[in-house]
């Protein structure tokens, strides 16, 4: 994740369009095995849908905006709101910094921080975490619990104790209230369908649910329920499992 100066308005008329086929020319090098899963017209909708969420926050120079793009695939698309990222949103809120160029090189900083204490040396905390999700089935999140919010936190821990320790147990209380709603809109109420939300977003950011760049997750969750509303999670669990598969079988 370079940042360059550069002054190009990447927003300017008649630059867009050239911006975006360099973004998705960069993605496809930045993340490629993620760009051939999600194919042209996916990597082109991610890009798209970032660029956007970027000129929210008054990124339109080339540099930040490919650096919020990065971070939407590294992150997830909320990022900007997510309570496991709070220094993104407390940046890219700043009324004290208006410069995006200054902004900018504040969250790469950052972020830099948060992979090297989260991820690891060679992503080997990453990886590790991955292979211990992978062990948990459906079977194991219905197992009667005294107290959900406590047992996810508990559960984000156990499974990726750098992430647990660098997050802190507050945001991700606050993470697992949020399951508990989102959960709820899709009319899911069971607790092992609960626990899969709050791991999916645990893993993939808080708007999971809905980000452009994990288009299986909206598809499962917009099928009918066949009576149960709750298997749409039991479903989603077991695409997460095929998905986690994929990741490792990418990083092994």
């Amino acid at each position: 994740m370079l940042i360059r100066a550069e002054q190009m308005n990447a927003f300017e008329d008649g630059a867009r369009r050239n911006f975006e086929e360099e973004m998705v020319r960069h993605v496809k090098q930045f993340t490629p095995k993620h760009a051939e899963l999600l194919g042209e017209g996916g990597t082109r909708s991610v890009v798209q849908f970032a660029m956007d969420r970027a000129s929210r926050h008054g990124f339109t120079m080339r540099g930040p905006c490919r650096l919020y793009i990065d971070f939407v695939f590294m992150f997830g698309s909320d990022f900007d709101t997510d309570p496991q990222f709070p220094w993104a949103g407390a940046i890219l809120s700043d009324a004290g910094t208006p410069d995006q160029m200054a902004k900018a090189e504040r969250l790469h900083q950052e972020s830099i921080a948060y992979v090297d204490a989260v991820a690891g040396p060679n992503y080997e905390y990453s990886i590790n975490a991955f292979k211990r999700a992978r062990r948990v089935s459906y079977e194991d999140l219905a197992r009667p619990i005294a107290d959900l919010e406590s047992s996810s936190v508990a559960g984000f821990r156990a499974i990726f104790p750098e992430k647990y320790a660098y997050v802190g147990d507050s945001a991700l209380r606050q993470l697992t209230r949020e399951a508990v709603e989102k959960a709820r809109m899709h009319s899911v109420s069971s607790q092992a369908g609960i626990l899969v939300f709050a791991f999916l977003m645990f893993a993939l950011g808080h708007g999971f649910a809905a980000d452009p760049h994990h288009p299986w997750i909206a598809s499962t969750l917009a099928q009918p329920p066949a009576g149960d509303p709750n298997r749409r999670a039991e479903r989603l669990h077991s695409k997460a499992m095929i998905y986690l598969d994929r990741v490792l079988a990418n990083v092994g």
